[in-house]
């Protein structure tokens, strides 16, 4: 049995290695015929399947109660229901990757089960802030195009790390990280050092995922107010540290290509302003006019609209309760102004718009729920600082199509089941 976890924890870690090194790059590798972000949804949908089978001995270990199991059961028949209802068919894969919100959620049960192996240590954790190193050069830099062709004679796309992307990871390494480490100082020290690095680095990739950062920055900080008391010499040295990092950092992230990501977005921006903001040289960032709700900026305002459009449609065709279930894509998202430059864009970028789209008011009410109950299982086992973690993705996800992936969703699933298993040194 030992040697069978030995297994198991060593797939698990190469499995996430792979993401943070390559992302949707890594999930797009071909095996059998699948793709590995395919297997992982897989997977996934099995543990919950089989979790929900075997739910009476998470019943016996008074973690997970009756509530969990009855939640869970009704997202899984209502999926059945709707799908049937809807003339979709089961035998169409779009059908279950346009529900993977619900199937993602196996990962808990495997972050929750990993957590009785007791191997995630300073060791293993120091492995993905090594990581994270590569990272940020691997984002500034990139590759060669030799080095992509190679790539891509395993994987169906070459894609460079998204700001949501890089966001989750840093945040789950060090919301690790920093409870695991003995030295509070020492981790602090390192902690500060990275966010300075890392501030500048998502402010170019991702608004969303720099405001996030931010606030998981704050968060951490708080936490650590009683270890900034050291010796004048080391706050001195680290101020001083932390001040040249930032600086060097701005100066690399501009001096790199970026300005190319700019001339994207600036393209992006173009198509999607065919909806005009209504009003001229209105640079508010939220305003109302004639009922709806508009942004003075570019990227925001092209979100709300999507967003608004399908309430409006779903109230319309009396699908709010129910959702237009899974068989095919949004319907606001037909629009070819909206699907990207390669047309295959097909996400609302915000997880709760997509679940209301996807399933209504029934299925967001059910998530609601579930999450609430993990989410109070998590605190009540390491403190309200486990929200450290959870605040910042969700305000990502809130304005990203980041849960609508294939990696975003399985690591912070395992977190957040890791979480509700094992307690973390207070501090």
């Amino acid at each position: 049995m030992k040697k069978l976890n030995n297994i198991l924890s060593a797939l698990i870690y190469i499995f996430f290695i792979g993401i943070f090194l390559l992302s949707r790059t890594f999930m797009g590798i071909n095996i059998l015929g699948f793709r590995i972000g395919e297997l992982g949804i897989l997977a996934s949908f099995s543990i919950l399947i089989i979790s929900l089978i075997f739910f009476r001995y998470y019943l016996k270990e008074g973690i997970f109660s009756k509530n969990v199991f009855i939640i869970l059961n009704t997202l899984f028949i209502s999926f059945l229901l709707i799908v049937y209802f809807s003339d979709g068919s089961f035998l169409n894969l779009y059908v279950f990757k346009s529900s993977t919100y619900i199937w993602t959620i196996g990962f808990l049960f495997l972050g929750y089960r990993f957590a009785y192996f007791k191997i995630i240590n300073f060791k293993n954790i120091s492995i993905f802030i090594i990581i994270l190193i590569y990272i940020y050069i691997y984002s500034i830099y990139g590759v060669s195009d030799d080095i992509q062709s190679f790539f891509l004679n395993f994987s169906d796309k070459f894609e460079y790390h998204k700001g949501s992307d890089i966001l989750i990871m840093f945040v789950s390494s060090f919301y690790l990280f920093n409870r695991i480490i003995k030295n509070k100082r020492l981790s602090l020290e390192i902690f500060l050092c990275f966010s300075v690095v890392y501030l500048p680095l998502l402010l170019y990739k991702s608004r969303g995922a720099f405001i996030s950062l931010i606030l998981f920055v704050i968060l951490e900080l708080w936490k650590f107010r009683n270890y900034f008391k050291a010796t004048l010499f080391r706050n001195i040295i680290l101020l001083i540290t932390v001040l040249f990092l930032a600086l060097q950092s701005v100066f690399i992230v501009n001096k790199s290509g970026f300005l190319k990501l700019f001339e994207v977005e600036e393209k992006v921006e173009f198509l999607v302003t065919y909806r005009e903001v209504p009003l001229e040289e209105n640079n508010s960032l939220i305003y109302f006019y004639d009922g709806r709700i508009f942004s003075g900026d570019g990227n925001l305002n092209w979100r709300l609209q999507i967003w608004q459009d399908v309430v409006t449609d779903l109230i319309k065709q009396n699908k709010i309760f129910f959702g237009y279930s899974f068989n095919e894509k949004i319907p606001a998202m037909d629009d070819p102004f909206r699907s990207g430059d390669d047309g295959s864009n097909e996400n609302v970028h915000n997880f709760l718009i997509n679940i209301i789209a996807r399933g209504g008011i029934f299925h967001l009410t059910l998530y609601v729920l579930l999450m609430y109950i993990f989410f109070v299982k998590a605190v009540r086992l390491n403190g309200i600082s486990f929200l450290n973690f959870v605040l910042p993705i969700i305000l990502t996800s809130f304005l990203d199509a980041s849960m609508e992936n294939s990696h975003f969703p399985l690591i912070y699933y395992f977190i957040i089941g890791y979480s509700i298993k094992n307690k973390f040194e207070p501090y």
